[in-house]
């Protein structure tokens, strides 16, 4: 990795960093489409270890909001979903994997910003459950299932429960990701990279966190996200 590079994977984890520790999401989206042009390795591994970070966070400084019912749903529907999506994440080609990355971004991004939401029933946080698992371990992308699902939770509600379910989910992902060859010593070295720029990302939040409410920041994010997703998959087409 040459010194510009490493600037940009410092500068794209502070960046999602900083949107995930205000928002409960965003490290994927925002980070993730510059980071696999890179280094493919980036995704899924890296990314869901340094997730870890920005997840106990949340959990530790709000772990009182945490539902406990919406929590348990969610992690009903997550076994499924690991299954498959270590399935894919073994059968395709770097090619297709950049594809499927670069979509999931622009996906989900388009979903958040589209303001449909399904209603927050048992069946919903089950699948909601299901899809995260699988488009965490696919692509490294777990957090806007989750959100859509618990869109009309309070803030602080909607953090700490995405992050307990995230951080319950990244253990016996990367646990298979380092049984199947996926995550080994050189996306640990690519984890340790992004840390510092993650740290300094979680930093930036606390002064981003009163401008969240403003009408113009999400749209904004997820746009850019969008954007960088799409850029992945034109230029693996």
């Amino acid at each position: 990795m040459t010194g510009v590079e490493m600037v940009i994977v410092l500068v794209a984890a502070a960046a999602g960093g900083a949107v995930q520790g205000t928002t409960g999401i965003g490290l994927t989206l925002v980070a993730g489409p510059l980071l696999f042009s890179i280094d493919p390795a980036f995704a899924p591994g890296p990314l869901i270890a340094v997730g870890l970070l920005v997840s106990t966070r949340h959990v530790v400084v709000e772990g009182a909001h945490v539902d406990r019912h919406g929590l348990g749903r969610f992690l009903l529907g997550a076994p499924v979903g690991i299954v498959l999506g270590l399935l894919v994440l073994t059968s395709v080609s770097e090619r297709a994997m950049a594809l499927l990355v670069g979509g999931a971004v622009v996906v989900a991004s388009l979903a958040v910003l589209s303001g449909r939401h399904p209603r927050r029933t048992d069946r919903a946080l089950v699948t909601g459950g299901g899809i995260t698992a699988f488009s965490s371990i696919s692509a490294g992308l777990p957090g806007p299932p989750v959100v859509i699902v618990f869109h009309d939770a309070p803030p602080p509600t909607l953090r700490s429960t995405t992050a307990a379910f995230l951080i319950l989910l990244a253990v016996p992902t990367l646990t298979l990701l380092a049984l199947v060859g996926e995550f080994g010593r050189h996306e640990l070295g690519l984890t340790v990279r992004l840390a510092p720029g993650l740290l300094a990302g979680l930093v930036l939040s606390r002064w981003l966190r009163p401008v969240v409410d403003r009408a113009w920041f999400r749209p904004l994010v997820l746009g850019l996200a969008a954007a960088g997703g799409a850029v992945l998959v034109l230029r693996n087409l």
